[in-house]
């Protein structure tokens, strides 16, 4: 992964020694500045509605480029507000250095990224609620703050991620997963609201979801903590399986299988869920299958009115819990574990400090 980061950076910007500028832009010149910016400078956006911006790979490891988005302008005649609104999808590749700051997008991916911050931002989706509000794949070092999410199949994704924070986020009326874990390591997940799920057909909505698969390591050393969960959601969700890889299929050691093979998922290592207000309206509340050296602790539980089936903190083997609050449900008695003190803590190193705004 750091090699493809590195060869898709080594077409990109150089950071230059010019003094970082602030830079104007409106939605008839952000396409000409943009391009122009260099490392360290401030794209400060008028309000306005603004297409996709365009922005070329980028190499700002040492003074990343601002995009701030949060200015607003009042009409002194009606009193309504203009804000910055970009109207369209936005899909980067190959940027190593750049903060998001503020505005409404209509959805933002990030491939091959390396130090990205997106701080205070609204993030909606269309009305059928598909695609992925927020996405980082294959890279390092991906932080997200004091942002909400609306109207998407899943909020905010992290895909073979080293180094991740997610902490004061809100997800509504959503349709499926507020946050996917997927195949990534050393991340936090600390302060989140998820609620207001919408199915529409068959999704299965989770509000934090983790999964490994064997082409890469196991997704390992994440802690998730103070998330309310509330509504037609299953909790916090670390699901494994074994299935069957098609021949061709390359494992993470780098054994390619000759023919179709049953291979186990993984499983999880060092995964902290801890402190957690869920109200599940499926059974696996709080739950992790296929864990080791992992902990599920001082969370509550409560069952979603009206649900089929109790929520439960279910831990797999290798799995330790306490002072864990079930509440009653139907013909389900409370369960209360026993205190924390005496249990032991995984070893969970921290992911890397967050840059700069």
């Amino acid at each position: 992964m750091r090699a493809l980061i590195l060869a898709t950076l080594a077409l990109a910007w150089a950071p230059l020694a010019a003094a970082a500028a602030v830079l104007p832009a409106t939605p008839a010149t952000v396409a000409t500045v943009l391009p122009a910016a260099h490392c360290g400078d401030v794209v400060q956006l008028a309000p306005g509605d603004y297409p996709a911006l365009k922005l070329p790979p980028l190499a700002c490891a040492s003074a990343p480029l601002l995009i701030d988005a949060s200015a607003s302008a009042k009409d002194p005649a009606t009193g309504a507000v203009t804000t910055v609104r970009v109207t369209a999808p936005m899909y980067w590749r190959g940027v190593q250095g750049l903060t998001l700051k503020g505005g409404t997008w209509s959805g933002i991916r990030f491939d091959n990224f390396a130090q990205v911050t997106v701080d205070s931002v609204a993030n909606l989706g269309p009305p059928e609620a598909n695609g992925t509000g927020l996405a980082f794949n294959w890279g390092q070092g991906a932080y997200v703050r004091n942002s909400n999410f609306g109207s998407w199949k899943a909020g905010l994704v992290f895909f073979k991620v080293d180094g991740f924070k997610a902490e004061g986020v809100g997800f509504s009326r959503n349709r499926s997963d507020g946050i996917d874990i997927a195949q990534s390591w050393r991340g936090l997940v600390d302060g989140a609201f998820i609620g207001g799920t919408e199915i529409l057909s068959t999704e299965h909505p989770d509000c934090v979801q983790l999964w490994s698969r064997p082409d890469a390591p196991p997704t390992s050393d994440i802690t998730i903590r103070n998330v309310r969960c509330q509504g037609v959601n299953e909790g916090v969700n670390g699901t494994n399986h074994t299935r069957i890889e098609p021949a061709g299929y390359r494992l993470a050691n780098g054994t390619v299988l000759a023919v179709a093979t049953p291979i186990d998922d993984g499983g999880f290592d060092r995964i902290v869920i801890e402190g957690n207000d869920i109200v599940s309206a499926f059974p696996s509340a709080a739950a992790l299958n296929g864990g080791r050296a992992s902990i599920i602790r001082n969370n509550h539980v409560a069952t979603y009115p009206r649900a089929p089936y109790p929520a439960h903190v279910v831990p797999g083997p290798g799995v330790t819990t306490c002072g864990n609050v079930t509440v009653a449900y139907a013909n389900t008695k409370a369960v209360t574990e026993a205190p924390c003190s005496a249990a032991p803590v995984p070893a969970n190193p921290p992911p890397p400090p967050a840059p700069a705004p």
